[in-house]
């Protein structure tokens, strides 16, 4: 998991604004157990325009589901 997370934080530096990197990288901190973080990212993502049509139960409900696009 470690790996898979520092290529989202190489993504986000090169591209901080692309909805898709930034709700990804809040999935990997919520795998990792970092469940305030991730809901941070995913907020983020959501106010960039994310289409995903699970973002709001995820950050209401503070729980992984695959994305729907």
């Amino acid at each position: 998991m470690a790996l898979i997370k520092e290529y989202f934080e190489k993504a986000i530096t090169s591209s901080p604004s692309d909805k898709v990197i930034v709700e990804h990288m809040g999935d990997v901190l919520f795998k990792e157990g970092k469940h305030e973080k991730a809901i941070e990212y995913w907020k983020n993502a959501k106010a960039l325009g994310s289409t995903n049509k699970n973002l709001d139960k995820k950050i209401d409900k503070k729980e992984y589901y695959e994305p729907i696009y």
